[in-house]
């Protein structure tokens, strides 16, 4: 499942990675049995830019991948700090109940 978050926040990564020093393929376990996966960041060539920063990230799912844990992860990380979040290319309101159903769709879609 890919997410694609556009933020104004600078420290994302930070929240997300624990670090601001991330290459791509840096990966995290996030509860549910699943993994997070750094593919993209993209910054605004100025500091003061309204443009927002774009980062790509990859979750896959393990064998018994629960969807709830996952959903909730995905709420608490960018709850307040994402402007728009993406799942599988398609726009989603950062919403506990609509993450979640994204989230069971791509995990019958991949196991």
């Amino acid at each position: 499942m890919i997410i694609e978050i556009y933020s104004n926040k600078l420290n994302i990564l930070f929240d997300i990675f624990g670090s601001d020093k991330i290459e791509n393929g840096n990966q995290i376990t996030i509860p549910g049995n699943a993994t997070v996966k750094f593919i993209n960041f993209n910054s605004p060539k100025s500091i003061v830019s309204e443009i927002p920063i774009s980062l790509e990230l990859l979750i896959a799912f393990g064998s018994g991948a629960v969807s709830s844990l996952i959903a909730n992860w995905i709420y608490d990380k960018f709850k307040g700090k994402a402007k728009t979040i993406k799942i599988n290319r398609k726009v989603v309101n950062l919403n506990k109940g609509k993450i979640k159903s994204v989230v069971e769709e791509s995990i019958k879609m991949e196991l």
